[in-house]
């Protein structure tokens, strides 16, 4: 038995789907029914909210991230143990050379560009506050991608060709 799903909850649903991982937001609104000004409406408001969300919490939780890995390795007993290494070696993995990539080649733009659908909008706002918090426009063009691309996917998705 299907159960009917209150339309206020629907717009809730498709608001945080919008504000985590993007993609997943104009297919679940359409299949709820939503209207194509509906769709864009909420899956945009959704999008830019989280934009915003994890713009803003990108600091707290860095530093979150620190206090748990120290945390960590306090009751793992790491604390102490110190290895002498005169240069480290960075570990590029395949993500940390797309990021350096797309962050050497196209910049902020390129985030922008591919957060919402590629990268998803936190890790996206992350990257773009840890690079580019001192421009004055990150969070513009941050959400003018968000619109952009729930322009094309509302059109992508409703279009009866494809």
């Amino acid at each position: 038995m299907l159960v009917d799903i209150p339309f206020s909850l629907k717009i809730i649903q498709v608001v945080l789907i919008s504000g985590i991982k993007f993609l997943f937001s104009v297919p679940l609104a359409l299949g709820f029914g939503f209207s194509w000004w509906q769709t864009f409406l909420i899956t945009a408001t959704g999008g830019i909210a989280g934009v915003f969300v994890f713009y803003w919490l990108t600091p707290f939780l860095m530093q979150t991230l620190k206090l748990f890995i120290q945390v960590i390795k306090n009751l793992l007993g790491l604390k102490h143990r110190r290895i002498k290494r005169k240069n480290p070696k960075k570990a590029f993995t395949r993500r940390n050379r797309f990021i350096i990539h797309i962050r050497g080649k196209f910049g902020l733009f390129g985030i922008a560009f591919l957060m919402p659908v590629i990268l998803s909008i936190p890790f996206g706002a992350i990257l773009a506050h840890k690079y580019y918090h001192s421009n004055r426009f990150t969070l513009l063009i941050l959400s003018l991608s968000v619109v952009v691309w729930s322009l094309l996917l509302i059109v992508i998705f409703f279009s009866p060709q494809f």
